[in-house]
């Protein structure tokens, strides 16, 4: 009964911040994506040379996340934080000194609009469910729930799953050179592991181990996530119009700014949304009188 309810209450706070978190992407997020993919259709229109091998690979974002180009807005979940973003079909796929940029003509991609907003929120609701779980079972064992508890929640979830990626590895716009992608997923994993025990540590632990909890934060950062061989002073974009350059370089830092708002949106309604419904369906006092019996 009590796993039953767990999983409807995931379900329930996954479809209120999925669809918020769609909606805020649609607005402050998709529009940046859509301009940066212009830049990338201009650059990499088909071009007759001699037959080359061409390694294969992916951008990525993220907390919630997926390695294949299917939508950039997905950046949430990371991102699932490894960075995702969506690219057009082109007839090109480059591997530049280790730098991964995949274009794969066959790739399906959602046409933009309405089939855009459709797999976006699907995606999104998906990975609100699979947060909302976690956090739903954390407050379940620790046997306390509220509003207020559920925005500190959704606060660690924000930390551990896109601030603290962010801080080594930037959401990437379409065009955008990056480094290898196992090498980042393998970051990205190693940083929300450390984040999130370190965050407990510092909020559970004895305070004789809150100290070990700082040590985790940092720990990532001082090993340093993967970035592309960009020669000195090169930027992180290919375009070789200067102009497109600097628009580019603008939407990226747009794009981080408009992915951070949209993640802390996200992750704020699914705090909260926990804290109240598993109050309103009575969960924890359930397994309460469960451990009792």
């Amino acid at each position: 009964m009590i796993f039953r309810n767990l999983v409807f209450a995931s379900v329930l706070v996954g479809l209120i911040s999925g669809v918020v978190l769609a909606l805020v992407q649609q607005v402050a997020v998709t529009p940046t994506i859509i301009a940066a993919e212009q830049f990338e259709v201009a650059q990499e229109a088909p071009v007759v040379a001699a037959p080359v091998i061409h390694e294969q690979s992916a951008h990525t974002h993220d907390a919630h996340a997926s390695a294949d180009h299917h939508g950039h807005e997905d950046s949430l979940l990371a991102p699932l934080n490894e960075n995702t973003h969506h690219e057009k079909p082109t007839a090109q796929s480059n591997n530049h000194g280790g730098m991964d940029h995949h274009h794969d003509p066959d790739a399906w991609a959602p046409q933009d609009g309405a089939e855009r907003l459709f797999y976006t929120s699907i995606s999104n609701v998906l990975a609100g469910m699979g947060f909302g779980l976690l956090i739903l079972a954390a407050m379940t064992y620790h046997g306390k729930a509220n509003i207020k508890i559920g925005a500190l929640w959704g606060a660690a979830g924000y930390l551990t799953f896109f601030v603290a990626p962010t801080l080594g590895l930037h959401p990437e716009i379409p065009g955008m050179e990056a480094a290898n992608l196992q090498g980042r997923q393998g970051w990205w994993l190693t940083t929300v592991t450390l984040t999130a025990a370190g965050l407990g540590l510092i909020a559970f632990a004895h305070i004789s181990l809150k100290l070990a909890g700082l040590v985790l934060l940092v720990i990532p950062h001082m090993l340093g996530a993967p970035l592309p061989e960009l020669m000195e002073g090169a930027s992180a974009f290919s375009h070789p119009d200067p102009q497109a350059v600097s628009a580019l370089e603008a939407l990226a830092a747009d794009f981080l700014q408009a992915t951070a708002f949209a993640n802390a949106i996200f992750w704020l309604v699914l705090g909260l949304s926990c804290g109240y419904i598993i109050n309103k369906f009575g969960i924890i006092k359930a397994a309460q009188e469960s451990a009792k019996n």
